[in-house]
């Protein structure tokens, strides 16, 4: 039998909280939710530990735990097809082909029964007036299921397309039942919308990226080279303590490496352009590798390229292809000149600790020369976020959420052609050769998150989306 699994959040510690540079106005919209939510529980469900959504759960629900509102974050469990099922609707939301695969009876009754015991499960815990969200394609499968419970069911997605094509369709047409059944949606970007959904049932708010995060911590050179020399991802000496400093102010060591595809080791002081993310066809490690080895090192010989993400096997259950496409980006660097490959590298990071494996991403994006996001299709990209906040240029694909952070030029470079390898190699080369250029580009990137993309932004959407939910309250489903 599949069981919701409870992630424990610890909340946020007021001292940490009154370090923010937004602290009170942060301070005054959590004390209005704190109002709104009295005497309500938000339940959070989730497919997975590792992605977008559980990055911003793990700060949303420590936020609210700080301010006194019970909020608890689920993980939903099931067979290994289950969630083969989930990546093929992923795959077609984004407007995909995806594997090409059955969405047929047998997939039916696999997803709902999964789905429908989940939220059997669940409700019998929630109360009337409680909030419900429920995030991503297979975690919307429980909202036939929460019907009678009195609880406000919210579908929460960061996935899309910018137009409605085949794939997006049939993807809708599987996942009717959940979109009828809940009562609002809240989404990432309007182009994500499903079509037929009425205006008046849409929250559109950007995720915001949570400083207190190890990912997102201040870390100076000294830190950063320290960590990534005991993560063994560069060669050098040990230095000082490889410390992080997780999310509540503990001070710990790196202690787990990484595991290294290459043909020897990176220096401290090689220029290093670093890609992060998932080992996901749509991040297209196949293709950042290819370019670089036709059309960057061919041209700029002393830099090198980083691929990271978890190792697959620590993603198999929630995303079953990691393996497969892992593989495929070790057989593309082996296919390269010898010079081409020597200079690419692939991380597997380590992810028996979450804060160390946070850590080391921090560090290594604020290593990066220059940090890459060449993705095929995009939710929203909050890496992308990440990498410009820490004042790095950015080279991305103009792609879902992406677009809508970076002003190509301004604060970043957008490719209109992901697939286009040339232009991916022209503009890294360009901005190699110009330092200036690329400092600036990381500068405006930065003001461009401090303005737009933290928590009283986020905050404020969110106590906005709280008031409209609960005014009128009825309790429940109204749809």
């Amino acid at each position: 039998m599949t069981k919701l699994q409870n992630i424990n959040v610890v909340p946020l510690p007021r001292d940490r909280l009154e370090t923010m540079a937004e602290w009170e106005q942060v301070e005054q919209i959590m004390q209005v939710g704190s109002v709104l939510l009295a005497g309500r529980t938000l339940w959070d469900i989730t497919s997975s530990t590792y992605g977008e959504p559980a990055e911003l759960l793990s700060s949303s629900v420590a936020h609210c735990a700080a301010a006194g509102i019970d909020s608890r974050w689920l993980v939903m469990d099931g067979e290994p097809e289950f969630f083969v099922i989930g990546k093929r609707l992923d795959r077609l939301l984004h407007g995909m082909p995806g594997d090409g695969g059955p969405l047929g009876p047998a997939e039916r009754e696999l997803y709902d029964r999964t789905a429908l015991d989940h939220a059997h499960q669940l409700a019998s815990e929630v109360k009337p007036g409680d909030v419900v969200f429920l995030h991503g394609e297979l975690a919307i499968g429980m909202a036939p299921g929460l019907h009678t419970s009195g609880a406000h069911v919210v579908w929460v997605s960061h996935v899309g397309a910018e137009l409605t094509n085949e794939h997006v369709r049939r993807a809708l047409a599987f996942l009717r039942p959940g979109l009828d059944a809940v009562q609002r949606f809240a989404l990432s970007r309007w182009p994500f919308v499903p079509p037929g959904i009425p205006g008046t049932s849409v929250s559109v708010i950007p995720p915001a990226l949570d400083l207190f995060s190890e990912k997102n911590v201040g870390l100076d050179k000294v830190r950063v080279a320290a960590i990534l020399v005991a993560a063994g991802i560069v060669q050098g000496p040990p230095g000082v303590r490889a410390v992080i400093t997780p999310y509540f102010g503990r001070a710990s060591t790196v202690t787990h490496r990484a595991v290294m595809e290459q043909d020897e080791p990176i220096a401290l002081d090689d220029r290093l352009l670093v890609q992060i993310a998932l080992w996901d066809e749509l991040k297209d490690p196949v293709g950042v590798i290819e370019g670089f080895g036709r059309h960057i090192a061919p041209v700029v010989p002393d830099v090198r390229l980083l691929l990271g993400g978890p190792a697959p096997q620590d993603l198999r259950a929630s995303d079953p292809a990691a393996t497969a496409v892992y593989a495929a980006a070790c057989a593309a660097r082996q296919a390269l000149e010898p010079d081409a490959r020597r200079r690419v590298h692939l991380a597997c990071i380590p992810a028996q600790d979450a804060a160390e494996s946070a850590g080391i991403v921090n560090a290594l994006q604020r290593h990066a020369t220059i940090v890459i996001q060449k993705s095929l299709a995009e939710g929203f990209g909050l890496s992308v976020t990440e990498a410009m906040w820490k004042h790095r240029p950015v080279v991305a694909s103009a792609v879902g959420g992406i677009q809508d952070q970076i002003t190509d030029g301004v604060d970043g470079v957008l490719l209109d052609d992901p697939a286009d390898l040339e232009a991916f190699g022209r503009a890294v080369v360009e901005l190699l050769a110009d330092p200036a250029r690329a400092a600036e580009l990381g500068a405006e990137a930065h003001e461009r998150v401090l303005h737009q993309y933290l928590a009283a932004r986020y905050f404020q959407q969110a106590a906005e989306f709280y008031r409209g939910l609960i005014q009128g309250d009825g309790h429940g489903i109204r749809r």
